[in-house]
């Protein structure tokens, strides 16, 4: 017998569209008051966990590994929490990819639906190597083995977001339209945004469709290669960044489902950005969909000190477009730098992150081994948002290294992945870990 899931509402998958976004509440976790690693993954797990976790009404988390597994093309995994407080986490492998038709390399966002299945991505394999979209179905009779079904034989750039009606969408950063100025990275692709539909009956036949072509509004007036998945509005509209816009710094789109059924998606630009001092460059993970429909999101770099920026983009009024506000410049000391993923946020606007490098004492790099962080909304309005560094990562011991992947919060604690650190000597496994939003 499966154990019960604690799985979002229809109205917040589809507020949310990635588990990953969601606030859950399951009892069965417990607040962390410091940080702490809850498994490393060893050598005959695998490594780089390139996903962060998802999790169920029993507390049990899913992610991914992009190395490992019985063939060494990558595995995804469960991770039990222990019957008693203090005991060991225990690890699943619920699937191990080959590398050919089941792809390899998993990365990104997984999915689950409301029967427990699993979604997500596979960076290689299939046809043309390009990877593919599969779904994990778990067993009939709890010990027996996942079955993994392949969706779609398609090159994603990111997890996948599933809606309300258990529709998958995902980007591809180089496909669509062959423009000029999509033809600097290695293809000429200006990327595409897709569409699955699930079977009208068991068994059957994943649909498929081409939502939207980037390039299509003319080159420099859109968004071009998409280089995160999309989060879905209250509306079915989808919100995304892309590495590259009208001033060649990256952009945050949005995707209008047609009026009618058939009809074409219609792509507004909400954001290019500037790039240096000004609004920072290089939009990196989901866009987060706060109150009032305000997004939020990160770069990479680019800001006041280069180290990147948290910004959010205020929705247009009337007679007037959308309004970027950058709330917050990392300054690459305790506070972190190069935030390599998007943000989370709970029921009293607060907003949490990672960042890839800087912070803490690290043995991997001068630098720093990256941070967890807080954003405190302003007490007046106008005022300045409050940064708090819950850790700072160091490698060393069990610690983790390098975050770059969203975080899942459960109550008052957060989980998320690195992808170095842990207990082998190289410290290049990477961890599971928890801390507390305090």
């Amino acid at each position: 017998m499966q154990p019960s899931r604690c799985l979002p509402s229809k109205s917040q998958l589809a507020t949310c569209g990635l588990v990953t976004l969601l606030i859950l509440t399951c009892s069965a976790l417990t607040f962390a008051q410091k940080e702490k690693t809850i498994y490393a993954f060893q050598n005959t797990d695998g490594s780089f966990p390139q996903a962060p976790v998802i999790a169920d009404k029993a507390g049990n988390l899913y992610g991914n590994l992009y190395n490992g597994g019985a063939a060494s093309f990558g595995m995804t995994f469960e991770l039990s929490p222990p019957a008693v407080s203090g005991g060991a986490w225990t690890l699943t492998d619920l699937h191990d990819f080959t590398g050919g038709d089941d792809g390899g390399g998993p990365i990104g966002s997984l999915a689950m639906d409301v029967a427990g299945n699993l979604y997500g991505v596979a960076n290689f394999g299939a046809a043309g190597n390009d990877g593919l979209v599969f779904e994990l179905s778990p067993p009939a009779t709890q010990g027996g083995a996942w079955t993994q079904t392949v969706i779609s034989a398609a090159k994603v750039s990111n997890g996948v977001a599933m809606d309300s009606h258990g529709n998958l969408y995902w980007t591809n950063a180089f496909g669509g339209l062959d423009l000029s100025q999509c033809s600097t990275i290695t293809t000429s692709g200006c990327g595409s945004v897709f569409e699955a539909s699930p079977p009208a009956v068991s068994g059957g036949s994943w649909t498929v469709t081409d939502l939207y072509d980037f390039g299509t509004n003319g080159g420099t007036s859109d968004a071009l290669q998409p280089n995160a998945g999309v989060t879905i509005s209250r509306t079915g509209a989808l919100y995304g960044q892309a590495s590259s816009g009208a001033h060649g710094f990256g952009a945050v789109y949005k995707l209008t489902p047609p009026a009618t059924s058939g009809g074409a998606w219609t792509e507004t630009l909400a954001h290019s950005f500037l790039g240096g001092t000004t609004d920072g460059s290089n939009p990196v993970g989901t866009i987060l969909i706060g109150k009032s429909g305000v997004l939020y999101g990160t770069t990479q770099i680019g800001g006041t000190s280069s180290d990147g920026t948290v910004y959010q983009l205020t929705p247009p009024g009337v007679g007037a477009g959308w309004k970027e506000t950058v709330i917050y410049n990392f300054l690459g000391k305790t506070d972190g730098g190069l935030p390599f993923s998007g943000l989370i946020t709970d029921a009293s606007g607060n907003l949490y992150g990672t960042t890839d490098l800087f912070g803490g004492t690290c043995r991997l790099s001068n630098a720093g081994c990256g941070t967890v962080f807080k954003l405190s909304p302003p007490t007046v309005s106008g005022g300045a948002w409050t940064e708090t560094t819950l850790h700072a990562f160091t490698a060393t011991g069990t610690d983790g290294a390098n975050p770059t992947q969203p975080l899942l919060l459960i109550g008052t604690t957060l989980y998320g992945t690195t992808n170095y650190g842990g207990t082998i000597a190289s410290h290049t496994n990477g961890t599971v870990f928890e801390v507390g939003t305090n």
